[in-house]
């Protein structure tokens, strides 16, 4: 009797509970009972299997394959107004843009764990071009939906896994060199060394490794041998952090690579702003894409601290690209068209209500020194050429709410302009830039 009233008892608290892809909490207690005698493996069996047929029933009209061991689902929502204004640099461009409008982004996405080392991904995301996440309001018509993310992850142990598919940036960098938007294609590789050597938990040591295509040639309809190759770019990362205590640093020094496959090096995520070409892909200045063929040394970091109980970051990014060989200019360019630096501070930390941070940066991007396709699209508008200075605050509504504002302005660096790069879809056509944003975001 005791046995049949604690079965009981057993397949009652499963059938309340609430409904979950994960039901290794379930499974756990059954096998608990089982393994203390109260249940027979029969029976244990059989509330388990009753649990799953009833379970979407009970709590909810959800029901999933039972291949699914987890399931999560995300969502970021974004309504935006902004402010844009610019002066253009070349004499065949004279005048100035300038423009005002609100915007939303929307983002759904889901993590389908299927066994302990395969887990599914994939998103959707408002996009106005194969170019911009973000939608203008008030010009009619449904927003546009597409894939954002489509990819499988493999981590048959906790020190190594591989991404395939359409992914995030899966580097750790600032957005001088990644924009947070954009999504590559392709596989990408991390291997923890530290688990593997042994290290601890003060000391951190990850390989980041990825291998992306960026455009796709046609190879037998092709007038010259750059035509004939697809666009494909590669990095490798070093990822050290160290806990020293009353401080955390973080160093990722890397190598970013890209052949020099022409006109067809698309991106996927990255705002324009309508200077870059129609479609997502660079303008042909002189024949060539200017941000092909790049061999590019990447220093970025941080360092984190408390100041009077304020958590305190100083970060910083470092970009020089040593191979301008296809970059449509004549001769040896100068250095700072070559190389790119960020320095930045940011106070507070935005993970409650009531949190508040606030940040101030400058960085100086020179027109050969990164893939303005892939680069942060706020500064400078996405333009090369730029530096300047860029503050923002954000404030928690809510602990997944959140209101930001930004103004960014910059000047060109080459005050004369720079060659093969300021026709009218080149990557450094401003004079000078501003943007003035105002966020209003919730994630849930």
């Amino acid at each position: 009797m005791k046995n049949r009233s604690l079965t009981t008892l057993a397949a009652l608290a499963l059938a309340g509970a609430s409904f979950s892809a994960a039901y290794a909490s379930d499974t756990a207690l059954v096998d608990a009972l089982v393994k203390k005698g109260v249940l027979k493996q029969s029976e244990a069996e059989k509330i388990l299997a009753d649990s799953r047929k009833s379970g979407g029933d009970s709590a909810s009209k959800i029901k999933l394959n039972d291949n699914v061991k987890e399931l999560s689902i995300y969502g970021d929502l974004r309504l935006r107004w902004q402010h844009a204004q610019a002066n253009y640099q070349a004499d065949d461009n004279a005048g100035v843009y300038q423009n005002q409008e609100p915007r939303v982004r929307l983002q759904l996405g889901t993590r389908v764990k299927l066994t302990d080392d395969i887990t599914v991904g994939v998103e959707v995301s408002t996009f106005n071009t194969t170019t911009q996440r973000y939608n203008t309001l008030g010009r009619g018509g449904d927003l546009n939906l597409g894939f954002s993310k489509a990819y499988i992850n493999w981590a048959p142990s906790s020190e190594f896994s591989v991404t395939a598919g359409r992914q995030a940036v899966p580097f750790y960098s600032t957005e001088m060199v990644w924009d947070k938007d954009v999504r590559l294609d392709g596989v990408s590789e991390k291997v923890d060394l530290g688990k593997l050597l042994g290290l601890g938990d003060g000391l951190g040591l990850k390989l980041v490794a990825g291998q992306f295509i960026a455009g796709d040639n046609l190879a037998f309809n092709a007038k010259t041998a750059l035509d004939n190759q697809d666009g494909w770019f590669y990095q490798t990362q070093l990822q050290i952090s160290a806990d020293l205590g009353a401080a955390k640093v973080t160093f990722a020094p890397g190598f970013l690579f890209s052949n020099g496959s022409t006109g067809n090096f698309g991106v996927n995520g990255k705002e324009l702003l309508g200077f870059g070409p129609v479609g997502g892909l660079p303008g042909s200045v002189n024949g060539v894409n200017p941000n092909e063929d790049m061999a590019t040394v990447l220093l970025p970091g941080d360092i984190s601290f408390d100041v009077a109980g304020v958590n305190t970051k100083f970060y910083w990014d470092f970009a020089y690209n040593y191979n301008t060989s296809n970059l449509g200019v004549v001769g040896n360019p100068s250095t700072d068209k070559r190389f790119a630096y960020l320095v930045g501070i940011r106070a507070g930390q935005n993970k409650a209500a009531g949190d508040l941070s606030a940040s101030v940066s400058y960085r100086q991007v020179g027109a050969q020194a990164v893939n303005w396709l892939y680069s942060d699209s706020d500064f400078g508008l996405g333009q090369l050429n730029q530096r300047g200075f860029k503050i923002a605050a954000s404030y928690n509504l809510t602990n997944n709410t959140t209101i930001s504002a930004a103004y960014s302005f910059t000047n060109n660096v080459d005050k004369d302009g720079v060659t093969g790069f300021s026709g009218v879809n080149g990557s450094a056509i401003l004079s000078s830039t501003q943007l003035i944003t105002i966020d209003l975001g919730v994630k849930f």
